[in-house]
């Protein structure tokens, strides 16, 4: 998995700018779609968990937002070790392709009275890739700024990876949602899909310069990429 060696040297330089945003805005793009999911539970649960009571729909939806968290550990798990193996910005990368595809699943997914059952099942394999896309960005992203921090500044560089997380779900929360509880769950999940290509392009630019551990650049952190 993805490991972090405290004895290596920091490098001497501080990395472009570019390269930091792109790793920040992707980990907080992939928060905003994964927390948005909770701000539409209600009209979730009434599009594709009908059931008896309104109560009932809702704790079916809130249970399928809960899968995603059990998701969460084995993508840390598999992706973590893809890091290590072929670099921490394919991996993150992967894990933005991943959370894109959960959230486009979700967006047009048909409701359970056009497709009955298959529409439930939908959601929750899309709840499923959203938490191992979350699951495995944490750590590829938050290895990858300790590595190009500059002599005297993981701490500062490595807080980016909670602010960013803050900011996500700050920004995937209810002053999007509205007053009627999420009516349109459809619009919110492409506009997460929209932020996900842009912060995709932004990690993809950001593969272009050698940074700690490039397979460009092996004299600085060989084992760490």
């Amino acid at each position: 998995m993805t490991r972090i060696d405290p004895a290596q040297p920091a490098l001497k330089t501080t990395p472009p700018l570019s390269i930091v945003a792109a790793c920040v805005a992707g980990n907080a793009l992939e928060f905003y779609d994964f927390i948005s999911y909770a701000f539409f539970a209600v009209a979730i649960g009434n599009t594709f968990f009908p059931a008896t009571t309104p109560l009932n729909s809702l704790l079916l939806s809130l249970g399928v937002f809960g899968v995603g968290f059990l998701a969460r550990p084995l993508g840390g798990a598999l992706i973590g070790a893809y890091a290590d193996r072929a670099g921490r910005k394919p991996a993150m990368l992967l894990t933005i392709a991943l959370i894109t595809f959960g959230t486009l699943g979700l967006a047009l997914t048909p409701s359970f009275e056009r497709i009955g059952l298959a529409a439930p099942i939908l959601v929750v394999a899309c709840r499923l890739v959203q938490g191992l896309a979350l699951g495995g960005e944490v750590g590829p992203a938050s290895a990858f700024l300790v590595e190009i921090a500059p002599a005297g500044r993981r701490g500062f560089f490595t807080s980016w990876q909670g602010a960013s997380q803050g900011r996500g779900g700050a920004d995937g929360g209810p002053r999007r949602s509205g007053a009627d509880g999420g009516a349109r769950p459809g619009g919110h999940a492409v506009l997460g899909l929209a932020f996900g290509v842009s912060g995709g392009a932004a990690d993809r630019a950001a593969r272009d310069v050698p940074a700690a551990g490039d397979a460009r650049n092996p004299a600085q952190h060989a084992d760490c990429r």
